[in-house]
C-alpha cells in the first residue's frame, strides 16, 4: 500500500471500503480531464510529497477541495487505489479496448498527473517505467517535482529519460532557487514553469528561455491535445500564464 493510500485511509476509515468497491465502476485507470481535452491518470495531493510551499498554496487543486470537499476524499481514495494497482500491461489492455471502439477521444496522449505526484515514492518509477515500455506507441506527459530529491533525479535520469514516449518534464516555481533550476537544466531536463506571469521577468530570475505555454497565454480551447511543447522530443521550458 502507497503511503498516499495509507494517509488517507487514517483520515477518511469510514470512507475507504465503499470507495475501494466503487473504484472501477464505470471507468478504468483513465479519466478524461475537460479542461485540457486529455486523458489523464490523477492522484491525490496526499502524493505529493515532494511539493514546495508555493506549489502548496497555489495548487489548483485547492479549489477542487473547497468546492467539492463532500466528494473528495472518496474521489482521492479511489484515484490511489487505481494508482496502486496499475501496470503497464493493464493499462495497454485498457488503451487497446478504447482505441478499438472510440471514434473520438482516442489514447494517443495521456498526462500524469493533473492532480497529485507520479514520483511520489521511488517504487513509482517502476510502475511507468512498465507503462512507458508497454505502450510504446502512447505519449506520456508527466510533469514532476520529485527532481529536487536526488535519489529520485539520478532513477529517473538512468532508468526513464531514455523511452522517447515519457515526456518527463521538471515543475518549477518561484520557490524555486536560480542554483537548482540551473542545475536540471545542466541535467537535461525539459521544465515546464508558473508563478511569474511575465515570461521575460522569469526568464531573467532563472536564467533560461521559456516558450508560452498557447492554453495559458492564448486561451487556445483543447491545444494540449494538439500542441507540441510539453510533449516535444527535444528539451524545452514551457511557461505557464495564470488562467
Amino acid at each position: 500500500m502507497s503511503k498516499a493510500m495509507q494517509n488517507l485511509s487514517r483520515r477518511f476509515p469510514k470512507l475507504v471500503d465503499s470507495a475501494i468497491k466503487a473504484a472501477f465502476t464505470n471507468r478504468g485507470f483513465l479519466s478524461w480531464n475537460q479542461g485540457i481535452e486529455m486523458w489523464t491518470i490523477d492522484r491525490p495531493v496526499a502524493s505529493c510529497t515532494h511539493c514546495t510551499s508555493f506549489c502548496r498554496r497555489n495548487c489548483y487543486t485547492n479549489k477542487a477541495y473547497v468546492q467539492y470537499h463532500h466528494i473528495m476524499p472518496t474521489s482521492d481514495i479511489k484515484n490511489e487505489y487505481r494508482w496502486n494497482l496499475m501496470t503497464g500491461e493493464a493499462l495497454a489492455d485498457e488503451i487497446h479496448r478504447k482505441n478499438k471502439r472510440a471514434r473520438s477521444r482516442k489514447v494517443e496522449r495521456v498526462r500524469f498527473c493533473s492532480k497529485g505526484e507520479p514520483f511520489s515514492e521511488l517504487s513509482d518509477i517502476g510502475r511507468i517505467k512498465s507503462i512507458g515500455m508497454e505502450n510504446p506507441e502512447v505519449l506520456f506527459w508527466i510533469p514532476t517535482r520529485s527532481w529536487r530529491r536526488e535519489a529520485f533525479r539520478e532513477r529517473i535520469e538512468t532508468e526513464l529519460l531514455q523511452y522517447p514516449n515519457l515526456r518527463i518534464m521538471a515543475s518549477i516555481d518561484p520557490s524555486n532557487s536560480i542554483d537548482e533550476v540551473q542545475m536540471i537544466d545542466k541535467a537535461s531536463w525539459s521544465k515546464m514553469f508558473f508563478g511569474i506571469d511575465n515570461v521575460e521577468e522569469a526568464e531573467k530570475v532563472f536564467g533560461i528561455k521559456f516558450a508560452k505555454c498557447p492554453k495559458t497565454h492564448e486561451g487556445l480551447h483543447g491545444s494540449c491535445q494538439m500542441c507540441n511543447l510539453c510533449f516535444a522530443a527535444e528539451r524545452i521550458n514551457v511557461h505557464l500564464k495564470k488562467h
